[in-house]
């Protein structure tokens, strides 16, 4: 049976290559290579070390996609900025297609509900190579939003949550229990990374033991589950004969980290790696200790979970960071070895309720501390309480089309700030960025 593992093409309004690497579908990908006899193909028109020929950007891993403008889906029609479909050259990813046999089975991930458009595009050019394929998605969409999946994406299956078990059934049922092996071989990541790619993606855990009430992490991953210290440890030093360079993905990193953060990080220290950290550290997880070993590992990217220091909001994110813990924690931070200019942390704005001055007042909460503000905008994630608020507020409809959870849309559309009030803080956060830069090059 011949599987093609497949990543669509994005479209939205911007995108920039921050590590994103599918680690969801390259697990997959590599259990079904490990416990099946099927011959295993991958596509990811987002790999910028694949198949374009060229990767400008930074040599972390980091960089600009290729870019395409295209028409906009008539929602976004209000939005004055350009639609763009990113990734790959059609011709280089055509051209792909063609050196492939005739799939059997088509795996898609997906990876934000807004750029849906990606995702139909995407499966349909897939099919139009081989149009007898049983077609499955899976990823954030289907499992978000499961009846706009169904509407939006004309593919056989629709798998929500966690699909590894899922998508081992169904290969049984399509082609037979004799397509399995008796003993596992090992599991390898490697093989759907670009060898070029300096870059390695690593999740410690699974899921998030918090609430907040605009993260979709719990109906993602409804289960807080851990890695064995030892399993994580072998897989870096594995990986690192390649790589220099490895990103957590992890929603909740520090968690348990006497048991599981901490001894990962002392035991690679000394291998001169590179980590990075762009989901964002629970501030209340970051003592001394904890700053030492983030330190001596090699931590190079150190973004924070401030998000706001409005109480009412804080609160609705299970109090991860008010303004004492995320001061003690920069100290810490400070005091292990990092500069300010080392140091990033989100400010999240758009949120449900959220007035355009509490924004203001976190960034001046940020610029006192004199380290980075990173804004994060707000998106409406399907399922979770923010999401509901604007729902019932009649903001954003009951039955939402995904492409109006999109961040941009919200933010200039339904967040209720004018474009003036949009324009000064991020005229503001840049201001805050090149004078704490500035400083630290001084």
């Amino acid at each position: 049976m011949n599987i093609l593992f497949l990543t669509p093409y994005i479209t939205d309004f911007s995108a920039y290559d921050l590590w994103l690497r599918p680690l969801g579908l390259m697990q997959v990908a590599a259990a079904v290579k490990s416990r099946t006899n099927c011959r295993v193909f991958w596509i990811n028109p987002l790999d910028r070390y694949a198949g374009s020929g060229s990767h400008s950007g930074s040599d972390d891993g980091c960089g600009h996609f290729h870019r395409t403008v295209i028409a906009k889906p008539e929602c976004f029609k209000p939005v004055p900025r350009h639609y763009a479909r990113y990734g790959w050259p059609l011709d280089v990813f055509e051209s792909r297609l063609q050196t492939l046999p005739p799939m059997d089975l088509i795996c898609m991930t997906t990876l934000m509900t807004y750029w849906v458009d990606g995702a139909v595009f995407t499966l349909e050019a897939v099919r139009r190579h081989s149009p007898r394929a049983v077609t499955a998605v899976g990823g954030i969409l289907p499992t978000l939003m499961p009846a706009a999946s169904r509407r939006e994406i004309r593919a056989d299956h629709h798998i929500f949550g966690a699909g590894e078990n899922q998508l081992l059934d169904l290969i049984q049922r399509i082609g037979g229990r004799e397509l399995f092996k008796t003993r596992p071989s090992p599991i390898r990541l490697e093989e759907f990374l670009s060898p070029a790619d300096p870059a390695y993606p690593l999740l410690t855990s699974r899921g998030c033991p918090m609430r907040c009430s605009y993260c979709a992490s719990r109906l993602l991953n409804p289960e807080f589950s851990q890695r064995p210290v030892n399993e994580i440890v072998t897989e870096i030093c594995t990986a690192s004969r390649l790589r220099r360079h490895f990103v957590f993905f992890d929603d909740a990193l520090l968690i348990d980290k006497e048991k599981r953060f901490i001894p990962v990080a002392r035991a690679v220290s000394g291998m001169n790696l590179r980590l990075h950290t762009p989901n964002g550290l629970h501030v209340r997880e970051i003592n001394a200790a904890t700053a030492q070993a983030l330190h001596e590992a090699g931590t190079r990217t150190l973004r924070l979970s401030l998000e706001t220091t409005a109480s009412d909001i804080h609160d609705r994110g299970g109090g991860k960071a008010d303004t004492d813990t995320m001061r003690r924690a920069v100290d810490h931070l400070l005091e292990a070895g990092f500069y300010p200019a080392n140091l990033e942390t989100y400010v999240l704005w758009g949120l449900p309720g959220q007035s355009i001055a509490s924004v203001h007042a976190t960034l001046d909460f940020v610029e006192n501390l004199r380290i980075i503000p990173r804004l994060a905008d707000y998106s409406p994630v399907p399922g979770t309480p923010d999401c509901r608020r604007l729902q019932s507020s009649g903001r954003l409809g009951r039955s939402p089309d995904p492409r109006r959870t999109n961040k941009l849309y919200h933010l200039l559309q339904t967040s209720g700030y004018s474009d003036d009030d949009i324009k000064t803080v991020r005229a503001r956060c840049r201001d805050i960025v090149f004078r704490v830069r500035n400083c630290h090059s001084h």
